[in-house]
């Protein structure tokens, strides 16, 4: 029998409520919010029941003690007897699933706890981290209290089915906490589909996500379904959005309103597709500077920032780089799978001593490159050398050559290195205009993307 716990401040509402849940459910009552914190830890509990009238006594917090550190994904249903909209939008920010008058029909509010319950099942069922969790979780590594803090965020998050923003810097990991937003949440059995918008031109942007009829422009030949439709019931995820134009801007801020697409070029007699999508974007750039700018709309920046996600830089978190570099080490080993390759004392110093401006993707590669060297060996700091020459760091025409202390990267490794770094900065000096981009690389921007689309595939 699932068992709940009732707080209450305003008898005899939560009294009725309490004599009516017990003919179903385990139902513990307590005025106390302490008390409740007690409770929560020390028990296996399914729901708690929250009376409003608390929210400002101490109930807020017990709303963050255990999205955060409890049970990210326990259902809290609050309760008021007089209830109002800026009420439950309160409730709702503070970290509560569901919000119901108290003197709401008892057959009414069976059904709410049993659709919670339901869902709490569904996600443990589906895999969810388990309280306490920490380490890896299907290649999300984390050791560090933020990355504690920020898994209990994602799961929070996953239960929830509000569109969401992620931000931070190239190479912390957007991808992967998009992906597991998806993964842990009930859409988990439903598309994910990631569209790299910098890898598409303007025109195509609005084709690729809202699909096009057949002649509806030139090269048009047959009609095409875009991401949205084939999305539907799971979710899209939109990396880099400072790359949209004003005019996607705008067809993506009716989509997150109404969920409904159109074709490009669809007879308007006919009726707009609804679908239930949910989206996840991300931006590497402070966004405000660009709203102030002209270059991102303020009414869809405000949209956008209603769940956002700060995913901190792995300098700021130096305790995963252990973790991280046995997860990479056993990935990426040329040895036999599962055996992994040994980093040595040394080496992980180094490790610890860099910036990482490139986060957790940059020493993703510096590992795989290093094990390439190392082969069967023990990885010790010689196989660093584009760590242990900072010269080489910027991969431009001097320093490709031997330090002394490891071996020379082959011409073709030097001259893979040289492309990534020419390309990235080209994109940053360029704000992630590819257009912009191609012409400082006198190169068309067909041939832009082309480079972008196989260094991203590598």
């Amino acid at each position: 029998m699932p068992k709940i716990l009732l707080i209450d401040g305003s008898p005899p509402s939560p009294g009725r409520i309490a004599a009516f849940l017990r003919d179903r459910y385990d139902v513990v009552t307590e005025q106390s919010i302490s008390r409740g914190v007690d409770i929560l830890r020390s028990g296996e509990l399914s729901l708690v029941l929250l009376d409003y009238s608390l929210l400002h006594k101490g109930g807020a917090n017990l709303l963050k003690t255990i999205t955060r550190e409890i049970d990210p994904d326990m259902p809290i249903i609050v309760f008021a007897d007089h209830p109002d909209i800026a009420s439950a939008v309160e409730a709702m920010r503070e970290g509560a699933s569901d919000f119901v008058p108290a003197d709401t029909a008892f057959p009414e509010l069976d059904v709410m706890v049993q659709k919670a319950l339901a869902r709490h099942a569904q996600g443990q069922q589906a895999g969810l981290p388990p309280r306490g969790f920490v380490g890896q979780h299907g290649g999300f590594v984390f050791g560090c209290e933020t990355m504690k803090r920020l898994n209990f965020e994602i799961t929070r998050l996953a239960n929830q089915d509000s569109d969401v923003l992620l931000l931070g810097e190239t190479g912390v990991g957007k991808d992967l906490v998009a992906g597991e937003i998806h993964r842990r949440g009930k859409r988990c059995r439903k598309p994910f589909i990631h569209i790299a918008l910098q890898s598409l031109s303007e025109t195509l942007i609005e084709s690729e996500l809202f699909g096009h009829e057949r002649g509806s422009f030139s090269g048009a030949d047959k009609a095409k379904m875009g991401k949205f439709e084939a999305a539907n019931g799971g979710t899209v995820y939109l990396p880099e959005i400072s790359a949209l134009c004003e005019g996607v801007q705008l067809k993506l801020l009716s989509f997150m309103q109404y969920k409904t697409v159109s074709r490009i070029g669809q007879d308007p007699r006919k009726g707009d597709v609804q679908l239930d999508v949910r989206l996840i974007m991300a931006s590497n750039e402070n966004l405000e500077p660009l709203v102030e700018k002209g270059i991102l709309r303020e009414d869809f920046y405000y949209r956008i920032t209603g769940s956002r996600l700060q995913i901190p830089p792995l300098r700021e978190r130096p305790e995963d780089i252990d973790l991280l570099v046995n997860h990479f080490c056993q990935k990426h080993s040329p040895g036999a799978a599962g055996a992994g390759a040994r980093v040595n004392h040394e080496a992980l110093r180094l490790l610890k001593s860099c910036p990482w401006h490139g986060n957790v993707r940059e020493l993703q590669n510096v590992i795989r490159e290093a094990l390439v060297l190392a082969g069967d060996g023990t990885v010790g700091a010689e196989h660093f050398p584009m760590l242990l020459n900072p010269a080489r760091a910027g991969a431009g025409s001097e320093g490709l050559s031997g330090n002394g202390v490891s071996p020379p990267l082959t011409y073709e490794e030097a001259k893979e290195l040289f492309k990534r770094s020419y390309f990235k900065k080209l994109l940053d000096s360029s704000h992630g205009n590819i257009a912009r981009a191609a012409k400082l690389a006198s190169i068309t921007p067909q041939g832009m993307r082309k480079i972008l689309s196989t260094l991203a595939e590598r």
